[in-house]
């Protein structure tokens, strides 16, 4: 029926699945912060539109020569 416990597993899982799951929390991690600042400068941006200012946004102006 039921196999006696293996004294040498510590229950830690395979290495590579928990290296994977860290992985996987670390992408996360970064993704939602690279949301999060891309929100923030839309949001700079649609402040300073809304105050009526015109030079909220640098254009870039190509260089004849």
């Amino acid at each position: 029926m039921n196999s006696p416990p293996d004294p040498d597993d510590n229950g830690n899982g395979d290495p590579w699945i928990v290296l994977i799951g860290v992985a996987a929390v670390v992408l996360v991690v970064l993704i939602g912060f690279l949301v999060l600042w891309k929100m923030r400068e839309n949001e700079k941006m649609q402040e300073c539109l809304m105050t009526g200012r015109r030079d909220c946004a640098p254009i870039a102006i190509p260089s004849t020569g």
